[in-house]
Parts: structure tokens; C-alpha cells; sequence
């Protein structure tokens, strides 16, 4: 589309608004057109009020995500030489993943499970939410002795999702 074809279906577009101001007195003109410079200044300052909220939030939340960093940062040798539970050495190792990744609520998003070396397994997880799995994965350590030999996490086009694949093993 061209310029004045642009034009032209702008001028026709605002034609019969055109019309009607004209056909105001003078006195009503003044009023609709501070009326709506009035209207525009309110509805541009209840979305600059909208987006400082949204801003502030997304502060909020990223300084509540840092502080847990923080924590598990100063605490992290405490959770790596925490012992396993006695009770899962003997659980298989694809057991104890179903287990808790169903009492995690991950138990829909696992997309594949693949034998790794001896005692060692790859999972796969779709479509999950990155603090959900990490939560999970930190679990497995501290709690069940597990140890992630390796990790590939990628984002989705889903917002806040990702593709997960770690491979864990025993001790």
C-alpha cells in the first residue's frame, strides 16, 4: 500500500469525525478536544501506572530468586555431603525417579528414560517450568544421594517452560 493510498483511507476514515466537530459551536469544540486530550493523557498514564506495577513485580520476583541463590550458594557443600536415605539404596533408580517426579508433579512432563552406563540414567523432561525441575533435581540430591553427571536445559517457546535432560546416578 502506498502512501496516499494510506492517506486517502485515513482522510476517508476520519471524514464523518471531521464532519461532526465542524457542525459543534465553538464553545463544544473547546470542550471535545480537551476532553480528549484529557482522555489521552489518562489512558497513557494508567499504562505507564500499568507497566511500573508489572516492572516492580518482576523486581520483586527476580530479588526473591536471588536470595534463594544466595542460600543455596552458602549451603551448598552442606547439601553435597549430605548422605542418601538408607531406604532408597535399594530402590531401582527408575523407581525412585518415578516416585518423585509424580510426588513432584512431574510425572506427565518426563518424556523418556534411557539407560546410562551401569548405574546411571538420562531423563528427559518437556514443557516444565524451570524452578519446578531444579527444585526436583535438588531434591534427588539431598535427598535421595543422586548425582547429576550431566545437564542440558533449553528454553521453550512456551514462556517460562523448558527441555530438560539430566543423566543421574547413584552417589
Amino acid at each position: 500500500m502506498n502512501l496516499a493510498k494510506l492517506r486517502d483511507t485515513g482522510t476517508a476514515t476520519l471524514r464523518p469525525l471531521s464532519l461532526w466537530y465542524a457542525t459543534l459551536q465553538a464553545r463544544e469544540q473547546w470542550l471535545v478536544s480537551r476532553g480528549a486530550v484529557a482522555a489521552l493523557l489518562l489512558l497513557l498514564g494508567g499504562g505507564l501506572w500499568q507497566l511500573h506495577g508489572t516492572v516492580r513485580r518482576a523486581e520483586a520476583q527476580v530479588m526473591r530468586k536471588q536470595d534463594d541463590l544466595a542460600y543455596i550458594v552458602t549451603h551448598l557443600s552442606e547439601l553435597q555431603s549430605a548422605t542418601p536415605l538408607a531406604a532408597d539404596a535399594g530402590t531401582p533408580l527408575l523407581v525412585l525417579i518415578d516416585r518423585t517426579a509424580h510426588d513432584a508433579g512431574l510425572a506427565d512432563k518426563i518424556t523418556s528414560t534411557d539407560p546410562e552406563g551401569e548405574n546411571g540414567l538420562r531423563v528427559r523432561l518437556e514443557n516444565v517450568t524451570f524452578d519446578t525441575v531444579v527444585l526436583w533435581v535438588s531434591s534427588l540430591q539431598a535427598e535421595h544421594g543422586l548425582t547429576v553427571q550431566s545437564a542440558s536445559i533449553a528454553r521453550t517457546p512456551t514462556a517460562g517452560a523448558v527441555i530438560a535432560t539430566f543423566v543421574l546416578t547413584r552417589g
